[in-house]
């Protein structure tokens, strides 16, 4: 007879988490590549010092990845598109405040010369 409130002492059986070849293990994700995201998300903050990181990480993680079979790929290849574009992005920023500042001495120099 069926017991709606399963008091008849039998209970259901736990979930089986063994494939046809045994028990089913999911896969770590590698922690460099966590930390390659992080330090790429935290170059927003830091002006660009942890880009580098995370190209180092990034490129780190993702070599120990494609070898172990790790989860983490994506968050490796966000390590190293943000910092590859936060790398870049401050790089033109202090060539074009060189610049700036190699121009206006420049400016400074020729208007003393002339005498004015």
């Amino acid at each position: 007879m069926y017991d709606p409130y399963n008091q008849g002492g039998y209970q259901q059986q736990p979930p089986n988490y063994y494939g046809p070849g045994g028990p089913v293990y999911q896969a770590r994700t590698n922690g460099l590549a966590i930390t390659a995201m992080i330090m790429g998300i935290l170059g927003f903050l830091t002006c660009g010092v942890t880009s580098v990181l995370a190209l180092i990480f990034g490129h780190i993680a993702s070599g120990q990845i494609k070898r172990t079979g790790e989860n983490g790929q994506g968050m490796a290849l966000t390590g190293i598109i943000l910092g590859w574009i936060l790398t870049g992005l401050w790089i033109l920023y202090w060539v074009l405040a060189l610049a700036g500042v190699i121009a206006s001495f420049g400016t400074s120099v020729g208007q003393s010369s002339n005498g004015y």
